[in-house]
Formats: C-alpha cells, sequence, structure tokens
C-alpha cells in the first residue's frame, strides 16, 4: 500500500525533532522536511509538560513551547529521559520509572495530537488524517536495552501512533517502526542528505559521535559500494551508548549558580534556588552552552532574572545583573585533514568546544592524525532527518549490521563426519539414521557480524525460546526416490528462514522456494548477549 507521509521522530532530552518526506507528486521525488516550531521558528519542540501544581496527576495543562512563562501556578516536568528504563532494583528508582514512563506517555500523546492537527491544517497532507497511509519511524539511543526499547514502542503505541486501516475505505494505515539508534540515524542522514558534512568515499572509516543532552552514543562504520555503486554503511561493531550528555552540565550550572546566589537572596524576588532553576532553562543559558569554546575564550553573558539592583551584587561572576566567565581570554582553533572522519551532531556534540578538545585530541594521537572532524550540517536533526531518509531510500543504508547476539536453527549433521558427497547422498536420499547425526546450531546471522560460522553441536546449553510452525501442504514439494529401484519414495520441499533484527524484538518467517509465506511470525527479545549459555567456550574448540 502506497505511503502518503513518512515521519522520523526524535524524542530527545531536551527537545523532540520530527522530519517527514511526502509521497511523489507528479512523479517527482520530494525532500525531506523538518517541523518549525513557534513564532520564532524553533527546530525542536521542548520535551517539556506542564501540569496543574495542585494535582499532577490529571492530564497536562500545557507541553512543549505552549508552556507560559509564568509557572508558578503549574508544576513544569522536563528531563524525564534520565530516569526511563530503570531497572527498579530498589523503590526509589522504581518510582522514578514509574513517574518518567507517565510522563512519556502524556508527552507522546501530546505530539500525535499536535502532529495529527498540523500535517492536515498546514496542508502538508492533502486529505483527512484518518484517510491518510503513514509510517512513523523512531529512533532511540544506543544505551538503551532492548526491553527499554520494546517499553518505549508500547508507549508510543499507547499514544496513538499506529491505527488499523479503514475496512470500508481500504486506507488510514498508520504503522510505527523502532528502525535505527540515534548514530545509526545520523550516518543515513550523513549518507543521503544533498550536502553532506564529509566527502565519503568507499573504505573510507568514519566514527559517529552522537551527543545530546543526556545520552552519548558511538558508531564505527565503514563505507562500502554494492553491484548498482550505490554507497552504504557497514558496521565495524554495534553503536553502543553511554549515560552522558549536557544534562550533567545543566545540573551542575544550576547547582553553581545557586550557590553563587545565596549571598544575595535579598536582592531577588524569589529563592536562589528557583532563579537558578529558571537561568538552567533559560533559551539565553542554552545558547551560551552550545557556542562555548572553552573557559579561555571570551562567551556571550547570562542574564540574572529577578535580580532587584544588580550593582549592589560584588561578585567576579555577576557584572551588571549577567552571569559572566572572568577567565575568558581567547584560543586559536586547530584543524586536521585525512580520509577517514570524526562525524559530530548533537546539541552538545556540535558545540566549538567539544569539537576542539576532539581535534587537540586526535591531534596528540599519532593513529588519529590523518584524521578530519567534520560537524553534521544539521547536527541537531539529523536523528530525525535521517531516519527519513532511511525508510524512504531504495537502497538499505545498513544491509547487514552488526548484531548484539546471535541467531541460529536448530539443524542435524552426522556424527561421524562423512565425506560431503555421502553427507549429501544421506541428505537427498531421505535416510534419517538416529544413530548418524547430533544435533546442533547452524548460526545464521553470527554476533558481532561477519561470516556464519559453522555448525555448532549441542550440549547442555541451549534454551528454546520459540516454536515455528510451517505448512508445507501447499509448498512446492519434490517427490524422490530413497533409492532407484525402489518405489519407496520422500519429498523434498525447499524453504527459508527470513530473520529482521530490530532494536528490541527479532522477527523469523518460513518462506518456501517462490517466498510465499508458510508461516506465522515468531518475534523474541533481542538480548545484549548471547541467549546461549557457554557459547564462547564452544567457540574455542
Amino acid at each position: 500500500m502506497a505511503v502518503d507521509l513518512t515521519v522520523g521522530i526524535d524524542v530527545g532530552m531536551s527537545g523532540t525533532g520530527v522530519a517527514y518526506r511526502q509521497s511523489k507528486t507528479g512523479g517527482v521525488e520530494c525532500d525531506v522536511v523538518y517541523l518549525k516550531w513557534g513564532s520564532d521558528e524553533q527546530v525542536k519542540v521542548p520535551t517539556k509538560l506542564a501540569y496543574a501544581r495542585t494535582d499532577d496527576s490529571q492530564p497536562p495543562l500545557h507541553w512543549g513551547l505552549n508552556i507560559p512563562d509564568t509557572t508558578e501556578n503549574l508544576s513544569v516536568k522536563g528531563w524525564f529521559k534520565t530516569h526511563f528504563g530503570g531497572n527498579g532494583s530498589n523503590q526509589a528508582e522504581a518510582e522514578r520509572h514509574a513517574e518518567a514512563e507517565r510522563l512519556y506517555s502524556d508527552y507522546l500523546k501530546c505530539l500525535h495530537d499536535e502532529l495529527s492537527r498540523r500535517f492536515v491544517r498546514d496542508g502538508i497532507l492533502g486529505k483527512a488524517w484518518k484517510h491518510a497511509n503513514i509510517a512513523f519511524v523512531f529512533s532511540t539511543p544506543a544505551c538503551w536495552e532492548p526491553p527499554v526499547v520494546a517499553q518505549f514502542k508500547a508507549l508510543v503505541l499507547k499514544a496513538g501512533f499506529e491505527k488499523a486501516q479503514s475496512k470500508r475505505l481500504g486506507r488510514g494505515l498508520h504503522t510505527v517502526a523502532i528502525t535505527m539508534t540515534e548514530p545509526q540515524a545520523t550516518a543515513a542522514f550523513e549518507l543521503h542528505t544533498p550536502r553532506p558534512a564529509a566527502n565519503l568515499r568507499r573504505d573510507h572509516n568514519v566514527m559517529i559521535i552522537d551527543v545530546g543532552a543526556g545520552t552519548g552514543d558511538f558508531s564505527l562504520l565503514q563505507v562500502a559500494i554494492n553491484a548498482q555503486e550505490t554507497l552504504h554503511w557497514r558496521e565495524h561493531q554495534p553503536a553502543i551508548g553511554e549515560n552522558i550528555g549536557s544534562w550533567h552540565i545543566d545540573k551542575g550550572f544550576e547547582a553553581r549558580m545557586t550557590e553563587i546566589l545565596k549571598p544575595y537572596q535579598h536582592l531577588l524576588s524569589h529563592s536562589a534556588s528557583h532563579v537558578a532553576g529558571e537561568m538552567r532553562r533559560g533559551t539565553e543559558f542554552l545558547r551560551v552552552k552550545h557556542e562555548f569554546e572553552g573557559a579561555n575564550v571570551q562567551s556571550e553573558t547570562i542574564p540574572v532574572p529577578h535580580l532587584g539592583d544588580g550593582q549592589r551584587v560584588h561578585d567576579d561572576t555577576i557584572q551588571d545583573g549577567h552571569f559572566t566567565n572572568p577567565e575568558s581570554k581567547g584560543s586559536p582553533a586547530a584543524s586536521l585533514s585525512g580520509q577517514d572522519y570524526l562525524l559530530l551532531s548533537g546539541g552538545l556534540g556540535s558545540s566549538p568546544y567539544v569539537k576542539r578538545q576532539l581535534e587537540r585530541f586526535c591531534n596528540d594521537c599519532s593513529i588519529l592524525k590523518s584524521t578530519k572532524l567534520v560537524v553534521s550540517r544539521q547536527p541537531q536533526l539529523a536523528v530525525c532527518m535521517g531516519l527519513v531518509y532511511a525508510a524512504t531510500s531504495n537502497e538499505a543504508v545498513f544491509p547487514t549490521i552488526a548484531c548484539r547476539t546471535s541467531f541460529g536453527l536448530v539443524s542435524r549433521i552426522p556424527s561421524a563426519a562423512p565425506a560431503k558427497r555421502t553427507w549429501i547422498s544421506i541428505l537427498t536420499r531421505g535416510k534419517g539414521f538416529e544413530g548418524r547425526f547430533d544435533d546442533c546450531v547452524d548460526w545464521i546471522i553470527p554476533k558481532l557480524g561477519g561470516w556464519p560460522k559453522a555448525p555448532q553441536r549441542l550440549r547442555d546449553f541451549i534454551k528454546t525460546h520459540q516454536f515455528m510452525r510451517a505448512n508445507f501442504s501447499e509448498a512446492d514439494a519434490k517427490k524422490k526416490r530413497k533409492v532407484l529401484w525402489s518405489k519407496e519414495h520422500f519429498f523434498q520441499v525447499d524453504f527459508k528462514i527470513k530473520a529482521t533484527i530490530g532494536q528490541a524484538e527479532a522477527n523469523f518467517l518460513c518462506v518456501d522456494a517462490s517466498g510465499r509465506k508458510i508461516s506465522e511470525p515468531v518475534t523474541i527479545s533481542t538480548p545484549r548477549e548471547p541467549p546461549i549459555m557457554g557459547l564462547d567456550g564452544v567457540e574455542e574448540e
């Protein structure tokens, strides 16, 4: 079924980016476009909610840019991505996780409702929301465990993003997929954008560094080329992530400002902690933080709100009612060149300070001296736009990925390892003598990529996840005689197992030789480690 609109959504710690691509109009392919928010056309909508201060158990009163400047009667919630996905090892952590899940659910509902209005109101769809076929694609941080990804997808579905098509009209299908981690989506953007930051060529190695407000994600890739002379990515290893990001800078700034303002509490119309929190959430601080180049580089000042008389403040860090850096001096910039790249994206990742520090690190490291460091042309939007580019491309951006675990099928091999000719003869004649075979696992998808290993004999370390039942009654079966002079025969059916490995789950489907489905799909969660205990020891034998 033709898709009218593909929408990529990157729900970040401090802001959410949304990009989209319409279906072809008049045979011309539409470009990927990102939504702008508010009267000042911000590229992201704040990931914030505002509840009534008296009862925040009710639905939010405001969200995103609709939250008013005066919030005395409101309870503003943000940064809830920090506590999402906790394992609940203690009561306090479990409560924080439950609260984050509730906030995520409310925010996604607000976002869905706004998109359903805006895409119709702005004439992007050209038809009613309920009549359009829409594909939603989401990203996740690389540090999220598969159960957390599955939990996030459940919240997306609960918010209303997925919808079955109308039986009467045969249209109106809304689908949801979590297709990529954030650095993978950034890589997809770099490969497809008309204005890439890197001049990519075959065999170039690229480290993607995507650091936002809450997480830092890293992906080590290589540029490859297919038979159609089209570039794609090959992963050296699975994307990894850490709970690092500008959120920690923000919290540190708030704590430091609270200490600075405490001696001048009598000059403030609010508490020092309240003013520090307001400064941390303000647009002036966000701008200065992103443009920060280092402790010895002159940077913009940040106004201190609710300060009655700034002239009465005698502090090196507060001048004329503004917070400033007294150690600003100035420093030259460095530049590198080479054929391999460090590609930076994200709000913090694209800051001049981070770029300068990484340039210095590469310059001091002999094996990285030739590495060129570049910043994405759209550092805050590369993820959501990359999701759309990948979903609408005719060629796979990642034909294969470095899987976090191994997947295999239980098979049978001869016990005595006869010659290949004899083994094929046994198979084709259907001689399944029990004493001649051992159970084994045929690894169809090996951990970390590479070529599938030879079948490994089973011992006592196999765990059964799912059974797949296939119906071969209508498959193309070939009648074979066990021996030429005998009337006894057997049927040989050729089939394939199609595997799709996602961020949170793996889907398996059995098809016959013509590609026709002969089984229902089987889904299992994707663990970080191999589900077969003791695998590493077996591989060494």
